[in-house]
């Protein structure tokens, strides 16, 4: 019998690690072209291709679906509360 959630979460897991590889060549690419991209910028960049990477995967695994929207909603709500000061409660 074919299981949905395991195809899933297989399919899930491949991309991540293909999309994380693809952006960390890239910013390696960037790195020896560009002279401005290198230390904080190349420490960001990374940062985000990882967490892309790590929330794809949560959203490969249904059972990580409830945590995906909880990490999306505390980074929107710091993000406002950044930016403009608006505190949610």
């Amino acid at each position: 019998m074919f299981n949905l959630t395991k195809s899933f979460t297989f399919i899930g897991l491949w991309a991540a690690i293909i999309i994380f590889i693809a952006s960390v060549v890239v910013l390696t690419i960037q790195t020896g072209v560009d002279a401005n991209v290198g230390g904080v910028i190349f420490t960001k960049k990374f940062v985000e291709s990882l967490i892309l990477a790590f929330i794809i995967i949560l959203v490969a695994i249904p059972e990580g679906l409830p945590m995906a929207v909880s990490i999306s909603l505390a980074y929107s709500l710091n993000n406002m509360y950044n930016k403009d000061k608006i505190l949610v409660r």
